[in-house]
């Protein structure tokens, strides 16, 4: 189960029929979905036809997705591999569907739900470490380490060390004292992110959205949110058993 990032997220990690796009959240404005709009797709042969054996195609693709937001309706732009799937109907005729395996999203989607109150350095990081993952999961992992970087400058947090900038290890250890669950999981990501340093290391995109869920409850116990007025109601209502006035002002 998924703590909050989007679900949908996930299902980009594999290839996708294009009937069955999932819902986004527009990326520009923040609120509105994300619509098909044009699909443009190109054989690897640039001559082989559907005819020939449609089972077999494969190519690159483009596809733009509309925010369907009336204020917004920006565009965002996808790119990656096409090919074809299909299922027999009967012993003379077969559905053939596209298939599509995304590479590139731009602009990009943040493939997770950033908190308020998340400082700018930290965001931006994040955002640009998402334009990554399609293409290139190890690319996203060493960045998403550099977000862990950023955020530890923005906690304040032994930027320092006798003879030049601290580690991040160094650094994380010393932030999981003071927030042992957001510590244990940022430490994990910048195991992770190690990894991005060694082109031969086997990961996948749903590694490396693994990678963004830890760092998406750290922030969510980092940068929680305040209900101690909605908490301070409930004990109020609790104590007389019945609904109490709000305070005013």
């Amino acid at each position: 189960m998924l703590y909050g990032m989007q679900q949908n997220i996930r299902k980009l990690a594999h290839p996708i029929r294009i009937g069955d796009w999932p819902h986004l959240v527009c990326p520009v404005c923040g609120v509105g979905g994300l619509g098909v709009g044009n699909f443009a797709h190109e054989h690897e042969t640039g001559v082989k036809s559907h005819d020939e054996d449609p089972t077999d195609l494969r190519g690159r693709f483009s596809l733009q997705l509309v925010c369907g937001r009336a204020s917004c309706q920006s565009w965002v732009i996808l790119t990656g591999d096409y090919t074809t799937d299909f299922e027999p109907v009967t012993d003379t005729f077969i559905d053939v569907w596209p298939m599509l395996r995304v590479r590139t999203i731009y602009p990009p989607i943040p493939v997770m739900d950033l908190p308020e109150g998340l400082p700018e350095s930290v965001r931006k990081a994040i955002v640009r470490a998402s334009a990554l993952i399609w293409l290139d999961p190890l690319a996203f992992a060493a960045a998403l380490r550099s977000a862990v970087e950023c955020l530890m400058d923005e906690q304040g947090v032994l930027v320092r060390h006798t003879g030049g900038r601290a580690r991040l290890h160094d650094r994380l250890e010393t932030f999981r004292q003071a927030q042992p669950v957001a510590g244990e999981l940022l430490l994990a990501v910048k195991w992770v992110g190690n990894t991005g340093a060694h082109e031969t290391a086997s990961f996948t995109v749903d590694d490396a959205l693994e990678a963004a869920e830890m760092v998406e409850v750290a922030l969510g116990v980092v940068y929680a949110k305040d209900n101690s007025a909605l908490l301070a109601r409930a004990a109020a209502i609790n104590a007389a058993r019945r609904p109490v006035p709000r305070p005013t002002g």
